[in-house]
């Protein structure tokens, strides 16, 4: 079977091949940005090409790709499992993972006393030329406006726009190009691409201000699909207590830093940790609240 994906390899291989030995299905993986994910899927079908069989990849891509009609409703019997809020209405697509935005910054580059507290401090003349931003990050930005409220969240904006940052596809990439100081901070960044650096070493720190924003991701069935029970099973394994599992064990450093934070993904099911709160937006829309209790998080 196909799936593409926006999962990057370190995390997507090592679950596909757990899926593989489960059911002794092959898996290839297809993995880019979600927005690649999305072009190449239309472009496929726009060209009568039908060769993907599942999705696994942001909320407003697959939001994009029920629109065009290309995702298959399902039923899985680990949806009992998972809250009301892992669905869209029309439900062609289940959330099995949520990515947290940060912010990063180069240890060399900035100092203790400089770090943004709150996202109003992103605005510190210091930063001008000095700040990243992940291209493709719109459900942050409406966050943040419903947050302040129309009017202050887009003049907020406009005097970020006049900080003059630098816009970059892809939130690894944005970690690497912090943690090599070519840009000393990033204002949106998912906490484990940082910490996956920072646990090699790299002198990068992600900080979670207040309140934290986060993006769901999903899984779903292709419309058309070549093998639909083979893609049935996959996101029945991505929803399942295993594979919330293997997501959550793939977004942790080694074990030989256990005396550090190891981010972790936020799994949807009522029968994982139940630790942590936050209120989760219907799909498609970023959530707000904070991070799961005992992870050791920097808090803004």
């Amino acid at each position: 079977m196909v799936v593409y994906t926006s999962l990057n390899l370190k995390d997507s291989v090592p679950i596909a091949e757990a899926f593989e030995k489960k059911y002794g299905v092959k898996l290839t993986l297809w993995r880019s940005s979600s927005e690649k994910v999305l072009q190449r899927a239309l472009t496929e079908a726009r060209g009568g090409h039908f060769a993907v069989d599942a999705f696994e990849l942001n909320g407003p891509e697959m939001e994009a790709l029920y629109r065009e009609g290309m995702l298959e409703e399902f039923f899985s019997p680990q949806f009992r499992n998972l809250p009301p809020a892992a669905f869209p209405k029309h439900r062609h697509y289940a959330a099995d993972r949520f990515n947290f935005f940060t912010i990063a910054y180069n240890t060399n580059l900035v100092k203790p006393n400089e770090v943004p507290n709150s996202y109003e401090d992103l605005l510190h003349p210091r930063w001008v030329g000095r700040i990243g931003i992940e291209a493709g990050d719109t459900d942050w930005f409406g966050s943040i406006v419903k947050l302040m409220g129309e009017d202050k969240g887009l003049a907020f904006f406009r005097k970020l726009s006049q900080m003059k940052p630098q816009i970059r596809t892809g939130h690894t990439l944005m970690a690497e190009l912090v943690a090599s100081g070519e840009i000393p901070l990033a204002a949106t960044i998912y906490n484990h691409n940082a910490e996956r650096l920072l646990v090699n070493g790299a002198p990068v720190k992600w900080k979670a201000l207040t309140p934290t924003f986060g993006r769901p991701n999903a899984v779903a069935v292709a419309k058309r699909a070549p093998r639909p029970h083979a893609a049935l099973l996959f996101v029945d394994f991505m929803l399942s207590l295993e594979g919330q599992t293997l997501i959550k064990q793939r977004n942790r450093g080694s074990g030989e830093h256990r005396g550090r934070h190891e981010p972790e993904q936020v799994s949807l099911r009522n029968d994982r940790s139940r630790g942590g709160h936050r209120r989760v937006g219907e799909m498609g829309e970023a959530v707000v609240g904070t991070f799961p209790a005992g992870t050791g998080h920097k808090k803004g």
